[in-house]
């Protein structure tokens, strides 16, 4: 880290401490209890249904210690009733609930990990350790730039990560993380349109405690973790001090590392070898007399020749440009070769690893070429390297295997309780992570084609700068295998050879030419051929200061934080080992925020109000040092000022002390929220090549915006009975919310004029109407709950990404505004058959499509010649939605005289998600199932617990993510998840 970064996190620190003392300030969230019993006995997270309406709890009881808890092995599907305050936000209806104990059984690390446990939740990255897409119900923004803004906020302590680059950190010493679904309209902190993730830490308690586990298992996998809690000032000022540390092997082999095109029977191509040759031809300084036949027939003409000519005609067998392809004729009618402006080695192709020519030797036709046309003088036998192209030293410095992991995290915290009425936390929190950037698969693929009647008029309405109507129906709704003579269709072909990677035949892609016969890909996702290593590092810190002064009639609460972070990625980009989409991100951000709250609670009526401010800033460098010898260079800024008031409550019509039968408590809730955000944007991006000078490709104007919205929500929810035996609670909730704009910021290239809203001008805000209808029970006694809920959302001006691709052209991701209805129904199960089993399922149905979305495209396909085309996506589902989703587990304890047994299985399934607006089956994560094993032995104090674990039981081969870059490229890009993994960790509690 960067010690100015220090410096101004300190500085901060300093401010919140001096400003914190003296306001007592203090944030609901991550100071309340999160496992507070209810009368029946229920845990928070199992609303029970009882009649508890005085069962709130703003109370800051930090004496609990952090515990595992006999019954924390469950994932729960809460509907909040109205009987009880969900912990995180009484106007809440459905989450999912993970405890301590579930993250540990279930291997949970990171943020990603969730999702295979959440029905309805999605999350993507092309990243190793930041920048995460997620998905709630079909609802997100697949933006992966450094000022990407989703759907779905993540809350760490009470605070919200802003930055994308901070959101995959590391899940260590947690307590517990919930899964908050449908919009947040009303809620505390940042406006969230499809949902929130909120993770609590352990907090300090006043006593000695300490946890630690140590973990082996596959590709040399190695993770220490611990924590430990103290006193330091009897019932005054305890702290608990946290950290973790991972490191993996990579489990991706490069068959590109140590490369030898030699031994393989291939040219060497260096700088050494290009000169050696050069000299060997014996390149004429004079230009000679030549004809193209030996008759002498035909034009005379006059060029330099390469006075070695049974070398010049070994090449030109072998396929050099540089020596030309046929020998030309002097007056003898002896045959010759000439020169090129340059001599490179683009002879004997390596189908491989594709070691290109390093560079060219200027040849003395090259010099007076130069001359010629007036440019900068170069003597011949110059050596100028090509900028772009990876080097034969390069490939045979990569390592074996990639795709590795090396990070590590810490947290600190102090709590202070000068009296019973105030409590003050403060924390500190930082890590890196410094391993491999993300390495992805390929499949070689040229993009559908446009139906030729589509661009009969475009000639017309191009003139008019008015794009041509296209229906959205393709003449091939499929991609197909490059030929053979194409880009990379003899590297491809190769694959089938025993140097390489043998072939199997995937859906959505055909063969080459005319053939219906189906494409291929590289049978194995865990082996690929590039060209580079590549490194992602991350820095990420921050700081916060929580507090509560509890005045009797009424509680105030704030907080105030801070978070930064830098991040470099060294990206291979293309999953070829060309250099084709070579890129290097760079970013770095920080954000300071500032919440107020005053909570009043009453018999029959409680409410709270506050005011919310965010202040961030972004900078990114980003270079694309691709192929066609060229470099783009992109530099953006964003700042974005974020204030918010906000009110809400809930009146109790009936409760304990008017109750009737069939009316044990009726509630109604409402929540009111006006936010303002304010951003400036600036984007330069230039463009260097060869023979060619700088050139701001973009226009360099700043940007702002400001968007300003009221959003909110009302709820009424009934419980008509409340036994023993069984309870239920119904609950019905209408919210309309709003997304503000953003600026798309992966802009490289000079749009085309007919393209300037939606590329140059933000996106618009993105606003929502959503109903949501279900219930809550419980059956035998509480051995059966039961939850489900229908919900219907209509959105309007939904944020889109989409990847516009170009032929010639660095990919661009394009934000857009689009129309979308969704209509979903939930349900979870949880059964507890016998004493000691848990049995637990759920299931997302999901019906999400866009209404009214038509995307203006240049050029989309190769045949089009740059004529925009209007494609209407009005009816393909939504991004990341797939139809269904379910998980569930089974565990048992069984308990015995020394210790207890504790079999636990988790599985997962969803069905196909496709990933942009085409709705095409290459461009999709096809339908899998997901299986988990462990088997844990714990001690009868529960203090030592061993634990084998298998994740990915079958070995899976599941797709993450996927791109479209056949433009570009000819490749279609995939992210491949994890594959079979097996270890054992231990682990003691004290």
């Amino acid at each position: 880290m960067c010690p100015k970064y220090f410096f101004r996190s300190g500085l901060v620190v300093l401010m919140l401490l001096v400003v914190g003392a003296d306001a007592a300030f203090s944030q609901e969230n991550p100071l309340e209890p999160t496992e507070i019993l209810d009368e029946s006995g229920g845990e928070n997270g199992e609303e029970s249904g009882g009649n508890d309406d005085e069962g709130d709890d703003d109370g800051y009881d930090l004496g609990e210690a952090p515990t595992r808890g006999a019954d924390g092995n469950r994932i729960e599907e809460i509907l909040i009733t109205s009987q009880k305050r969900n912990t995180h936000d009484e106007q809440s209806i459905s989450e999912t609930s993970f405890s301590a104990s579930d993250l540990k059984a279930m291997r949970i690390q990171d943020i990603s990990d969730i999702a295979r446990f959440t029905p309805g939740l999605e999350i993507n990255t092309a990243f190793a350790a930041s920048n995460p897409t997620l998905f709630i119900r079909g609802i997100g923004l697949k933006d992966y730039n450094a000022n990407a803004a989703g759907a779905v906020p993540i809350f760490f302590d009470g605070m919200a990560i802003n930055s994308p680059a901070g959101q995959l950190f590391q899940l260590f010493d947690v307590k517990n993380v919930t899964v908050l679904k449908g919009p947040q309209s009303g809620r505390w902190g940042r406006n969230a349109t499809a949902g929130a993730i909120i993770v609590d830490s352990n907090l300090p308690d006043g006593d000695w405690s300490s946890s630690g586990s140590l973990t082996y298992g596959s590709y040399n996998d190695v993770e220490v973790e611990g924590a430990i809690g103290f006193p330091i000032l009897e019932d005054t000022l305890s702290g608990r001090v946290a950290f973790t540390y991972q490191q993996r092997d990579g489990y991706t082999r490069n068959g590109c590392a140590g490369w030898d095109p030699v031994a393989a029977g291939y040219g060497e191509k260096s700088q050494a070898r290009a000169k050696e040759l050069y000299a060997a031809l014996a390149p004429e300084n004079t230009a000679r007399d030549f004809w193209n036949n030996p008759n002498q027939s035909g034009r005379k003409k006059s060029q330099f020749a390469w006075g070695n000519t049974a070398l010049a005609e070994q090449l030109s067998d072998s396929g050099s440009p540089s020596t030309g392809k046929q020998p030309r004729y002097d007056e003898n009618g002896d045959p010759f070769y000439i020169q090129s402006t340059g001599f490179d080695q683009a002879y004997s192709t390596d189908p491989r690893c594709v070691v290109d020519s390093p560079g060219i030797v200027v040849t003395p036709a090259g010099e007076q070429f130069k001359i010629d046309r007036g440019l900068p003088p170069v003597s011949a036998g110059t050596f100028e390297p090509f900028p772009n192209n990876a080097t034969l030293e390069e490939f045979q410095s990569l390592k074996p295997y990639t795709n590795n992991a090396l990070n590590w995290a810490a947290r600190g915290m102090l709590l202070y309780n000068p009296s019973e009425d105030v409590e003050i936390l403060l924390s500190f929190h930082g890590g890196q992570n410094l391993g491999d950037s993300s390495h992805l698969q390929m499949v070689p693929a040229v993009s559908p084609k446009v139906p030729a009647d589509a661009l009969a008029n475009c000639a017309t309405s191009n003139s008019a700068n008015v794009p041509c109507p296209f229906p959205g129906i393709l003449e091939e709704p499929y991609f197909r295998e490059p030929t053979l003579a194409g880009e990379l269709g003899n590297w491809n072909e190769s694959f089938g050879g025993a140097q390489g990677e043998s072939l199997i035949e995937i859906p959505g892609i055909l063969g080459p030419g005319n053939s219906a016969l189906p494409g291929h890909r590289g049978s194995d996702p865990y082996l690929g051929f590039y060209d580079r290593d590549g490194q992602e590092l991350l820095d990420v810190w921050g700081a916060g200061m929580i507090g509560r002064w509890d005045e009797g009639r009424f509680t105030l609460h704030s907080l105030t934080g801070y978070e930064g972070n830098q991040r470099l990625v060294e990206d291979e980009g293309d999953a070829t080992p060309k250099r084709l989409l070579y890129a290097d991100w760079s970013d770095k951000s920080w954000q300071v925020s500032q919440e107020f709250r005053v909570e009043v609670d009453r018999d029959d009526f409680s409410w709270q109000a506050g005011l919310y401010g965010l202040y961030e800033e972004v900078n990114a460098f980003n270079q694309f040092n691709g192929a066609l010898q060229r470099n783009n260079t992109q530099r953006f800024d964003q700042s974005l000022n974020s204030l918010a008031a906000y009110a809400s409550g809930h009146y109790d019509l009936i409760n304990d002390r008017n109750s009737r039968p069939g009316v044990e408590l009726l509630r109604l809730s409402g929540a009111l929220r006006g936010s303002r955000d304010h951003k400036f944007f600036h984007l330069v991006s230039t463009l260097t090549c060869n023979n060619c000078e700088v050139a701001e490709i973009v226009k360099p104007e700043t940007e702002s915006a400001t968007w300003s919205g009221i959003t909110g929500d009302v709820m009424l929810s009934w419980t008509p009975i409340v036994r023993d035996e069984y309870d239920i609670t119904l609950h019905a909730k209408f919210n309309h919310g709003i997304k503000n704009g953003h600026f798309n910021a992966s802009l490289t290239n000079d749009p085309d004029p007919r393209q300037d809203e939606p590329l140059l001008t933000p996106v618009r805000p993105e606003a929502i109407d959503a109903l949501e209808i279900g219930f809550d029970s419980s059956w035998l006694a509480k051995r059966v709950l039961l939850s489900a809920a229908f919900y219907r959302y209509w959105y309007k001006d939904l944020q889109v990404f989409d990847l516009v691709n170009e032929a010639g052209e660095i990919p661009t991701q394009q934000l857009l505004n689009g129309d979308a209805n969704i209509l979903g129904v939930e349900a979870d199960l949880r059964i507890l058959p016998v004493d000691g089993m848990t049995l637990g399922f759920g299931i997302n149905w999901l019906d999400s499509t866009f209404a009214d979305f038509v995307v203006t495209k240049r050029q989309a396909g190769r045949n089009t010649q740059r004529n925009n085309l209007a494609f209407n996506y009005a009816g393909n589902p939504t991004i990341a939605a797939p139809e269904f989703t379910l998980n569930g587990m089974a565990e048992y304890l069984y308990l015995m005289n020394w210790g207890t047994l504790a079999p636990r299985i988790d599985y997962s399934y969803q069905t196909r998600a496709y990933l942009d607006p085409q709705a095409l089956e290459l461009i999709s994560m096809p339908a899998y199932w997901y299986l988990d094993l462990s088997l844990a032995f714990r001690t009868l104090d529960d203090t030592l617990e061993v634990a084998f674990w298998i994740s990915n039981v079958t070995d899976k081969e599941y797709l993450v993510d996927v791109f479209d870059v056949t433009q570009e490229a000819n490749v279609v890009l995939q992210v491949w998840g994890q594959p079979r993994m097996a270890g054992v960790t231990v682990s003691y509690y004290y």
